[in-house]
C-alpha cells in the first residue's frame, strides 16, 4: 500500500487548517482530566489530592474539580505571562 497520497494529502491539510482549529479549550482539557481522573487508582488518588492541599490546604474543592482547574492551568499561564 502506497501511503505517500494519503501523507501528502494530510500534509496540505494540516498547513491549510488555521492553527485555532487544533485548540482543545478550556471544556476539552477539564473532560480529559476527569476521564484521567476515573482510570486512577484509589491510592493515587489520594496522593493527587495530598498534593494539591499540600499547595493549598484552605481550598474545599473536591478532587475533579481540583483536577479541573489545573488541566487549564497551563493554558492560563502561557496566556497571561507574568512580567
Amino acid at each position: 500500500m502506497n501511503l505517500l497520497p494519503f501523507l501528502s494529502i494530510l500534509t496540505v491539510l494540516t498547513v491549510a487548517v488555521p492553527q485555532k482549529l487544533y485548540a482543545w479549550g478550556e471544556e476539552g482539557h477539564e473532560i480529559v482530566a476527569l476521564i484521567a481522573l476515573h482510570d486512577l487508582t484509589p491510592t493515587a488518588k489520594a496522593k493527587i489530592l495530598q498534593m494539591f492541599r499540600t499547595e493549598d490546604a484552605s481550598t474545599t474543592l473536591t478532587l475533579p474539580e481540583l483536577m479541573m482547574h489545573a488541566s487549564t492551568w497551563p493554558d492560563m499561564i502561557k496566556s497571561h505571562p507574568s512580567t
